[in-house]
């Protein structure tokens, strides 16, 4: 009777522990997002600091206006083909369409 428990309280343990380390995966992977989006921004504030000093012969709103060019155009047009590669490695489809010849 003992040994069944132990085993549940075993696998239980085990699945708790797996559970909780992709929780960490996908939280860490949202922290890189999220520093990855912010980026045009942060180099916005470095440049426009940078600009200042009048070493560069461009204005701060000059850039604050290119970092937010370039970020509105970086949401517009973004790009998920790993997505697609992914499912399509799991699914089996990518090695079919690397046996055909070009």
């Amino acid at each position: 009777m003992k040994r069944p428990l132990q085993n549940a309280l075993r696998k239980a343990g085990t699945l708790l522990t797996v559970y909780y380390a992709y929780m960490l995966e996908y939280r860490a992977e949202l922290l890189l997002w999220v520093l990855s989006g912010s980026l045009p921004f942060i180099l916005m504030g470095v440049w426009g600091q940078a600009a200042q000093g009048g070493r560069f012969g461009l204005s701060s709103l000059y850039f604050i206006r290119y970092f937010l060019a370039a970020f509105l155009a970086r949401q517009f047009t973004v790009v998920w083909v790993i997505w697609e590669f992914e499912r399509e490695i799991v699914e089996g489809k990518l090695s079919f369409r690397l046996l055909q010849p070009p």
